[in-house]
């Protein structure tokens, strides 16, 4: 069964005045929308959680707590991600003196079995060790994480008894806002390209409508 793609995002990790983040800034600062009629806002039930401004053409909702800005990529395609990292270039050039320490873009991908090659990735002598000690392995990670620019790539593959699970985590670390933009700018092309060689080195096949889902946008 081929993966599909899920939980696709951009993080900016920082202490973010939730104040400032209405839904009205975040139209106009990061979505560079001035006419706000068509906006989409979630308000969360519980009265703490963030609420979530939804972007009225393009794919991508923003919310913003304490700890971290979060731009949500809904339809996950490289050309919807690249207007996440976009957002996410606005929203630290509207606060450049927001405290933050890392950025990062992320591309997931999940399936509702094991496959026989992500089985292979994951099993590893320590899961005979423990067998040999009475108990059953039941979920099982392997990760690894590899230069990309001026950070990392981080790889993490999940498996268990009925689903398994990728993440790729493109990550920088810094406290220069100036560093975490040029992140933000990687060159979209570069990013699916290097994503794509993964996914081949790991024998994940992915569904067909991903694999289209650009050329049809």
């Amino acid at each position: 069964m081929p993966f599909r793609p899920c939980d696709w995002n951009v993080i900016i990790p920082g202490r973010w005045n939730r104040a400032i983040l209405s839904p009205g800034e975040i139209a106009e600062n990061i979505f560079d929308l001035q006419d706000k009629k068509d906006l989409q806002v979630e308000v969360p039930m519980d009265g703490v959680s963030p609420f979530t401004v939804k972007h009225p053409n393009e794919q991508i909702a923003v919310s913003g707590a304490s700890g971290k800005l979060r731009i949500d990529v809904l339809a996950p395609t490289y050309e919807s991600l690249q207007y996440g990292m976009q957002a996410g270039v606005k929203a630290l050039e509207w606060l450049p003196k927001t405290p933050v320490e890392a950025v990062g873009f992320n591309i997931g991908y999940e399936a509702d079995e094991v496959p026989e090659p992500v089985l292979r990735l994951v099993t590893s002598d320590l899961d005979a060790a423990v067998a040999d000690k009475g108990l059953q392995v039941t979920a099982r990670t392997i990760s690894r994480a590899a230069r990309f620019g001026e950070g990392v790539v981080n790889i993490v593959l999940t498996a268990d008894d009925q689903k398994s699970r990728l993440l790729l985590n493109f990550h920088r670390a810094s406290n220069d806002v100036g560093e975490l933009i040029g992140w933000l700018q990687t060159p979209i092309k570069s990013v699916r390209e290097t994503a794509e060689n993964i996914l081949k080195a790991l024998c994940v096949e992915v569904t067909e409508e991903e694999e289209h889902a650009d050329e049809r946008s």
